[in-house]
């Protein structure tokens, strides 16, 4: 992959608008602005020329991917594991709450029998 001469960079005062005019705004689909020709030329030439392959950005585009892919697994997978858990405090607060209605049915039976024999 080439590197930019900084020569060409350097010695300028550049702004990607010292070409634009009123005509190059545009309202539509939303509010936005096209320069034709915003870089000189040689400037333009020198990036494209040492802008990486498209062989190169495919080979990113990958490895990005698959970082992205073994992330996304780790996320689902602790998403997973914290669901485990807490279907699992659910499931010991269910039988803690039939415990404690047990218990109160219980309790209430004691009372009608201690009611019904005054």
């Amino acid at each position: 992959m080439a590197t930019i001469d900084r020569k060409i960079v350097m010695n300028r005062s550049l702004s990607l608008l010292q070409n634009a005019s009123k005509a190059d705004v545009r309202t539509e689909p939303y509010s936005h602005i096209v320069v034709d020709s915003a870089l000189p030329d040689d400037l333009y030439e020198e990036l494209s020329r040492s802008f990486p392959s498209q062989y190169f950005m495919g080979i990113f585009s990958g490895v990005w991917k698959a970082s992205l892919l073994r992330k996304n697994n780790n996320k689902i997978q602790a998403l997973e594991r914290q669901q485990t858990r807490m279907e699992e405090q659910g499931e010991d607060l269910a039988g803690q709450l039939k415990g404690k209605q047990a218990d109160q049915r219980e309790f209430e039976s004691r009372i009608r029998t201690a009611t019904e024999s005054l």
